[in-house]
């Protein structure tokens, strides 16, 4: 790909976060994001997939290169799964810009991936009814101002059920006003 070409790609960014509530149930949409809209860079939480199923992304989009991780890994060391399925994030971006692009960090609840000048941040935030929600939002905000750069993207999936608390949206509010 020819810089000049690179370039006003980069300028010309689609992106688009999906919450899939299950990568059987969102592929569809996906793939229909795909055709219609043909998104650069997919940024996918819910995906509810195992550490041994995250390869369904390579099968199912070929044409992109997949970074992500899986929040079940705790629940299956369990002898039994129960429950519902939960989390598990994906980032997806054309493999037209495979040359530009570098996972700098991945984890349960974010993934990091550096493309060109862009710092692509994917992150999953708790619901209500998760333990230590509040701790676990400070880590994700902390976690986040580590990464930051000049250029940041952040797509960040707030449940409906997040019901926040004050001292939650300030702290929100007190992050972005540090990254901005």
């Amino acid at each position: 790909m020819a810089a000049h070409n690179v370039s006003t790609q980069l300028r010309k960014l689609k992106l688009v976060s999906y919450n899939m509530h299950d990568f059987n149930q969102g592929s569809p949409t996906i793939n229909e994001l795909i055709n219609t809209v043909a998104p650069d860079i997919i940024l996918c939480q819910q995906h509810w997939l195992t550490p041994a199923n995250l390869d369904k992304f390579d099968n199912h989009y070929p044409n992109y290169i997949t970074f992500g991780s899986s929040a079940m890994c705790n629940h299956i060391k369990s002898e039994i799964i129960w429950g519902r399925p939960l989390g598990g994030l994906m980032t997806l971006i054309k493999k037209d810009f495979c040359n530009l692009m570098q996972t700098i960090h991945c984890e349960e609840r974010f993934t990091v991936v550096k493309l060109a000048n862009y710092l692509i941040i994917n992150v999953y935030l708790p619901c209500v009814g998760t333990k230590d929600r509040l701790l676990l939002c400070e880590e994700l905000f902390e976690n986040l101002w580590y990464w930051r750069k000049r250029f940041m993207i952040v797509s960040a999936l707030l449940p409906a059920t997040l019901m926040l608390t004050l001292k939650t949206v300030m702290m929100m509010l007190a992050y972005t006003l540090i990254l901005s």
